[in-house]
């Protein structure tokens, strides 16, 4: 009898494929979560960008941010491309203090003036997302919920791109995304009357 030697990195979730880089096994875990994400990571770069080879640049940069964090103890906890989306342009933004400036669309420019700054690691991707509620409540959810949102909502993906992902049948796919939406609610709700912006009324008359 063959003993079953769990799934193949290419089943793994992106927190397990995290959490294999963090104990040696990098190189196998980083190539799936580099093929998984590159074309989404590089489609968003190139909306930054005036050309494809900047673009390019732009993405692998933001996969080795990522990477760095990860290695440091940090990076995402969760799906690997919001994180990655948001050192996109994070990254491109800092470009515009540089001789890489006329590389970057003017949009980039604008962002540049209305983001807070930051420093550095993990800091540099999320800092100027920190106060968003929607993202916050986001954050709180359950892996599997978090995925199933990003890829049909923001992603647009069909329910059978979804569950052959996670396992589902399409119907099972639109289940959790139902269950994950009410969560989601439920998450910007505690966040909006709990969390470190709300207000002394919100606090008063929201259920402990």
């Amino acid at each position: 009898m063959t003993e079953y030697a769990g799934p193949s990195v290419g089943e793994r979730s992106d927190t397990e494929l995290t959490e294999a880089i963090r104990t040696g096994a990098e190189q196998a875990a980083m190539a799936e979560l580099y093929a998984r994400h590159r074309s989404a990571v590089l489609a968003y770069a190139r909306t930054c960008c005036r050309d494809a080879h900047t673009a390019e640049d732009l993405a692998a940069e933001a996969f080795a941010r990522t990477l760095e964090a990860v290695r440091s103890g940090g990076g995402p906890t969760g799906p690997w491309r919001p994180y990655l989306l948001t050192v996109v342009r994070r990254t491109a933004m800092a470009w515009t203090t540089t001789a890489r400036r006329a590389e970057v669309t003017e949009d980039v420019e604008q962002w540049e003036h209305t983001v807070p700054h930051a420093r550095d690691g993990e800091e540099f991707a999320l800092r100027g997302e920190e106060d968003d509620l929607v993202l916050r409540g986001f954050r709180a959810l359950p892996e599997r919920w978090q995925a199933v949102l990003w890829h049909t909502v923001v992603e647009g993906e069909s329910a059978q791109q979804v569950g052959t992902m996670l396992g589902l049948s399409a119907s099972g796919v639109w289940s959790l995304a139902e269950r994950a939406r009410e969560g989601l609610r439920e998450a910007y709700l505690s966040e909006h009357a709990h969390g470190p912006r709300a207000s002394v009324e919100c606090r008063r008359h929201s259920p402990v």
